[in-house]
């Protein structure tokens, strides 16, 4: 319902900017006072058409930007998991060195 008043607000001229599809449009560089002079001009579609026409460009830097930020998530989680294993690598290092210490001491 929203998206279907979105959609007939464009028709009427009017974008409610407040709403989801409204800072969709927005971010196109579609507004209320384009839309009005376009339609005054009789150049709505054309106007419109244009504003789309930027959806794939803006889509593959949207996915882009989701790819760089899903492979800085999955960094973060190897780091996170390295430094919670932490200390049982180290216990066990030191568990290895005390044994090679008792091992050497036996020999002598």
């Amino acid at each position: 319902n929203a998206l279907l008043a979105g959609i007939d607000g464009v028709a009427k001229g009017t974008i409610l900017a407040n709403s989801d599809f409204g800072r969709f449009l927005g971010g196109l560089g579609l507004t209320n006072e384009a839309l009005k002079e376009a339609a005054a001009s009789g150049q709505t579609y054309e106007l419109i058409m244009g504003k789309l026409a930027d959806i794939p460009a803006v889509a593959a830097e949207g996915a882009k930007g989701y790819a760089q930020s899903l492979n800085a998530l999955n960094k973060t989680i190897e780091e996170l998991r390295g430094e919670l294993t932490k200390p049982i690598f180290e216990a066990m290092a030191e568990s290895m060195q005390s044994l090679n210490s008792w091992k050497e001491a036996d020999k002598k």
